[in-house]
């Protein structure tokens, strides 16, 4: 919520068809977003669908020098390597509230393990422990996507879950005010918000 007040804009590190997925969602709510990566050929599906996007390192020193985050505020780590994840959350936890750095959920050997990092090093975990970057992009690959449905009173969070059979495996908020909630555990979804999740594409029903 900090971090809220300030911005309310998403830097999402490692483009990604999921990952480009989901800034298109973002845009269409007016939540402000960039996409990073220092692979051209991974930026340019990005590009070319108009989303805000650069190219480089952004633990680099020119990142600092040529990015300008001022409408943003919260980080998610998004590559498919866990320890540059973590690198990324420790370079930014310092410009940003603790709580609104966060990184892919790692696998549960890797978690034991913590790769080297401690947990003060690592952002929060994003979505759920089953959300690891290969199986959002295998199931990109099977038509899953970000889909926006927006809640009422009488359209309920409880009510979508059902409808969904609660799954919900990568899920964000973007709450009536326009505020960026990633992690579900910290808020309670109400009429106005609007609910980012990723879910096949066949309606359910």
């Amino acid at each position: 919520d900090l971090a809220s007040h300030r911005s309310n804009g998403l830097i999402i590190v490692g483009a990604s068809p999921w990952t480009i997925d989901l800034a298109g969602r973002l845009n269409e709510l007016e939540v402000p977003n960039i996409v990073i990566d220092a692979s051209w050929h991974r930026l340019r599906p990005a590009r070319l669908a108009g989303i805000e996007s650069h190219f480089g390192q952004v633990v680099s020193e020119s990142a600092d020098e040529t990015l300008d985050f001022a409408s943003m505020g919260y980080v998610l780590a998004a590559t498919d390597n866990d320890a540059y994840n973590a690198l990324v959350c420790t370079r930014f936890s310092n410009e940003f509230n603790r709580n609104a750095v966060f990184q892919m959920p790692m696998p549960a050997a890797d978690e034991h393990e913590k790769t080297g990092y401690t947990v003060t090093l690592r952002g929060l975990r994003a979505f759920s422990e089953d959300a690891l970057y290969e199986v959002l992009l295998q199931r990109h690959f099977e038509g899953w996507r970000f889909q926006k449905t927006g809640l009422t009173a009488e359209f309920t969070f409880k009510d979508y879950r059902e409808k969904i059979d609660d799954e919900l495996f990568a899920t964000l908020i973007v709450r009536q005010s326009g505020a960026l909630v990633i992690d579900l555990a910290r808020y309670k979804p109400d009429a106005g918000d609007s609910i980012i999740n990723f879910l096949p594409s066949v309606d359910r029903g």
